[in-house]
């Protein structure tokens, strides 16, 4: 994470300064950062491995730096993390300066079991809990992928033998098992393409993704295009008044109500499908006053 750092804002860097480099943080942290040569190779590699960023070193001047970085939200997000964890696990000074959610989902506990099984491509078993009913049942699944929203976790995951795309909340899952029974490695399943029009976990099988024209207020505009609803958004036109913008997304349940959370400070102009649907939410929610 410190040499990462460190290339990254200085461009480049011989190997004396980034020894000296983790020194400093050594001496910062009271741990031991210091590395040989043969260390930092290793390290270079494992950068590549973890974060998907590629290190080299300029051979007219001796000078590493960052060659090639895969940008994604997911190698953001890890790094971020690393970040925080560090200054909690070695700053405690700081800990009173850090207020967190209290609010935490169940489930937790299964993401390390489940991160390994999805790595191994070991087939799972859990008992899975309806929210809607009182019936409980036992599935056994191929694990793919782990993915947040809103603060919760879920498991993508096909049935097993089957090509369907099954997702399940973690905090709902008990008596998780991982068999020794492995998945074959063919099917291959890319979540950026899977999830490319979805907002949330959930992807309609039976709906396409829909064109989606909003309209923002001047101030809750600015919020949204700091914080964008979507990979896709992109603002059509901003004035003094409005701020209106376009994506492509499926019109589900998580995106309408990601909607009525703006109140009046939004207006849906098309698609009149999605106009009428948030219409009929309002006007339920009227009717059990």
């Amino acid at each position: 994470m410190h040499i990462v750092n460190y290339l990254r804002r200085k461009g480049e860097a011989d190997f004396t300064e980034i020894s000296e480099l983790l020194e400093r943080e050594s001496l910062d942290q009271g741990l031991k950062f210091t590395i040989s040569q043969r260390t930092f190779q290793r390290d270079i590699k494992e950068i590549y491995t973890l974060y998907g960023i590629t290190i080299e070193c300029n051979k007219r001047n001796a000078k590493y730096f960052i060659a090639e970085e895969e940008e994604t939200h997911s190698n953001s997000r890890m790094l971020e993390t690393f970040d925080l964890y560090n200054a909690l696990k070695f700053s405690s000074f700081y800990l009173p300066l850090i207020h967190f959610e209290k609010r935490v989902a169940k489930g937790n506990e299964h993401i390390f079991a489940l991160l390994h099984a999805i790595r191994n491509r070991l087939l799972v078993k859990f008992i899975y809990s309806k929210y809607y009913n009182d019936e409980s049942d036992t599935r056994t699944v191929e694990p793919l992928l782990l993915k947040e929203f809103n603060g919760r976790w879920y498991l993508i995951s096909r049935k097993a033998g089957e090509d369907t795309i099954r997702t399940f909340g973690l905090d709902r899952i008990s008596e998780l098992e991982t068999l020794r029974q492995k998945y074959p490695a063919s099917k291959h399943f890319d979540a950026d393409e899977f999830f490319k029009d979805a907002f949330g976990i959930f992807v309609p099988v039976k709906e396409e993704a829909e064109r989606v024209v909003l309209s923002f207020s001047k101030e809750q505009g600015q919020y949204v295009k700091s914080y964008p609803l979507h990979h896709s958004q992109k603002i059509i036109t901003e004035n003094a008044n409005e701020v209106q913008l376009e994506l492509k997304v499926y019109l589900s349940y998580d995106f309408i109500h990601e909607l009525l959370s703006y109140g009046e400070n939004i207006k849906v102009i098309s698609p009149k499908l999605l106009v009428n649907r948030i219409k009929k939410v309002l006007s339920d929610a009227l009717n059990n006053q």
